[in-house]
């Protein structure tokens, strides 16, 4: 069974400890930025739940032990038992399951590089995930904070940045108001990235707008709250 492995693969995107494979053909070496994956995060998520659950179904019926809820000990568990697997009413289930989890894991390995930058803890109580901010892959798609712990907890960047303007989780889980308010500093260049405005034009706003500035080991970081407003304003003349 090639899950294991390719949840492994997986997890090497999830870290920054493996180059994409879209990465090596295109430049030869990693792409810089922020390696946490989120769709990483949810194909590994996938293939643990989905071994498991087939993992009890085989213990309940064959009247055995679970295996560690582990991957490669599920995957393992559910070899040893192939030949009974193959009889089940509900093989075909299985096949057509562990084929979905495979081509999801592999569009994680294949797939372009999203970058990212970690802007702080999540906001919801009790999550100990951090919130990585990334550039959608449709442009006219806003930037997205996404937990790294649990992906559902997410909102467009402007939401984040806009004080009091968290919500609770979609199980109910209160929001920790004072995070949005905490200061967040950022090159032109992540700026950019973020907005997807011209690094030129996000140079000329900081000067015309007086931004807020601070230097960091020689870099020169803006206020994002200065730049969400003035880029806000710029998008409002823009629109017909």
């Amino acid at each position: 069974m090639a899950l294991p492995d390719i949840h492994e693969e997986c997890g090497r995107v999830l870290d920054g400890s493996r180059t994409r494979r879209w990465e090596e053909r295109t430049s030869g070496r990693a792409m810089p930025g922020m390696p946490l994956n989120t769709g990483a995060v949810e194909a590994r998520a996938a293939i643990t739940r989905v071994l498991a659950s087939w993992s009890g179904v085989v213990a309940e019926q064959r009247r055995t032990a679970t295996p560690r809820r582990e991957v490669r000990a599920l995957a393992g568990f559910l070899l040893r038992h192939l030949d009974w697997l193959r009889g089940h009413e509900a093989v075909v289930d299985l096949a057509e399951e562990v084929a979905g989890l495979m081509r999801a894991a592999a569009r994680v390995v294949d797939a372009p590089p999203k970058r990212g930058m970690s802007v702080g803890g999540c906001t919801v109580a009790g999550c100990g995930g951090v919130l990585v901010a990334w550039v959608a892959r449709d442009p006219g798609k806003p930037p997205e904070v996404v937990c790294t712990e649990t992906p559902g907890h997410r909102r467009a960047l402007h939401e984040w940045l806009t004080p009091g303007a968290e919500p609770a989780d979609a199980d109910g889980d209160a929001p920790r108001p004072a995070a949005a308010t905490t200061p967040l500093w950022l090159s032109a260049t992540d700026i950019a990235r973020l907005w997807q405005a011209p690094r030129g034009t996000v140079y000329r706003l900081a000067s015309e707008k007086g931004w807020r500035r601070r230097s960091r080991s020689g870099r020169t970081l803006y206020h994002v709250g200065d730049a969400r407003q003035s880029l806000a304003e710029r998008g409002r003349r823009a629109a017909p």
